[in-house]
């Protein structure tokens, strides 16, 4: 669902406090585990600027909170048609100071440009991809794959066959 900023800034407030509630126990009993910093990351992610197209922007979706980096470019796999989309990336309960928030959203730009890259780079006359995404049920399309063959796995270093399954 989105929210808009001040409802965002409501459920940023309410968040931390169900988190700082929670406890776990210590030598002295129970002691109170730091407030996460999401009002930090709020502000972080409204100053965020990067490549032409790209726009940053958090969403609460039934209590998680998600980083969405929105594209306005082309689509990478026909160039001539003007393709948007939301690379949507899971925010972390945590403590970052600031510069821990810019590295964590720098780090999420990094693997939506791995996505970006491995749909849109292309080899030879074919234009085989070898480096695209796995969009399908369970997959972290975020994570780089490389499609290699079965021979490829079974090859040794001497370069012959090793018996067996991959």
């Amino acid at each position: 669902m989105l929210v808009d900023e001040q409802d965002q800034y409501q459920a940023l407030r309410s968040r931390r406090s169900r988190v700082v509630a929670r406890g776990f126990p210590d030598l002295d009993g129970w002691m109170m585990m730091s407030e996460n910093t999401f009002d930090l990351l709020a502000r972080i992610v409204r100053e965020t600027k990067c490549k032409p197209g790209w726009s940053f922007r958090l969403v609460d979706e039934d209590g998680a909170l998600r980083l969405y980096i929105k594209i306005d470019g082309v689509n990478n796999y026909d160039h001539s048609q003007r393709f948007i989309v939301n690379h949507v990336h899971p925010v972390p309960t945590t403590t970052f100071n600031e510069k821990s928030w810019r590295r964590w959203i720098f780090e999420q730009c990094m693997r939506t440009m791995v996505h970006e890259l491995g749909e849109s780079l292309r080899f030879g006359p074919d234009e085989i991809r070898p480096f695209v995404p796995m969009h399908g049920p369970g997959e972290d399309p975020y994570t780089l794959h490389e499609w290699r063959s079965e021979e490829d796995a079974l090859t040794v270093q001497d370069g012959s066959l090793r018996a067996g399954p991959v």
